[in-house]
């Protein structure tokens, strides 16, 4: 018996013994009025645990970028090599989704070559208990090294989203591989 079951039928046997002499149509009554509110209650406790694991996902990775399509600035991944970027600039459509684009800052001194971008895309966060379950994901290998103390453009496709419903990015960044320049003797 689930605790919904459970809590209602504790409720019916006091209500029932506390209203002797009273009509069975109010006792029913104020079982359905308890279990409408068991139900409310319920519903606001799964929203604030769903907002909840948003939030601790958001503080524990301070590897990824969080940013609002909506939104100017910026957000910093930490990889193993240090620091990098992440702005967002636009969306538009693209075959069965949206295609992003990203400037990346390198603020290295080294060029980051086949950085592989790990994304978590999806419509604003609405408070419910559903939208962690519907975050999408995706990988992409940047074609063109992230240079050295520079800004680079790069677009990455996001399947079975439009641009207008696109409302949360989460981006991560992995390399494989760094170019530094030669010292001159």
């Amino acid at each position: 018996m689930s605790y919904k079951h459970s809590a209602a039928a504790i409720l019916a046997i006091v209500v029932s013994g506390c209203t002797q002499g009273t009509d069975a149509a109010q006792s029913a009554s104020q079982i359905a009025s308890l279990n409408r509110a068991l139900g409310e209650a319920e519903a606001r406790i799964a929203t604030l645990e769903s907002s909840q694991k948003v939030r601790d996902m958001l503080d524990s990775s301070s590897s990824r970028a969080h940013l609002d399509p909506m939104s100017d600035g910026y957000g910093i991944v930490r990889t193993d090599i240090g620091p990098v970027l992440v702005s967002f600039q636009e969306s538009s459509p693209k075959a069965d989704g949206t295609e992003i684009s990203l400037q990346v800052g390198n603020p290295s001194s080294a060029s980051l070559v086949g950085a592989k971008f790990y994304i978590d895309y999806n419509t604003r966060q609405d408070g419910t208990p559903q939208w962690h379950a519907t975050l999408k994901s995706t990988e992409y290998t940047a074609l063109n090294p992230l240079q050295s103390g520079a800004w680079s453009n790069v677009k990455i496709p996001l399947p079975s989203i439009k641009p207008d419903q696109l409302g949360y990015l989460s981006i991560r960044i992995d390399t494989n591989e760094v170019r530094l320049t030669r010292a001159y003797q």
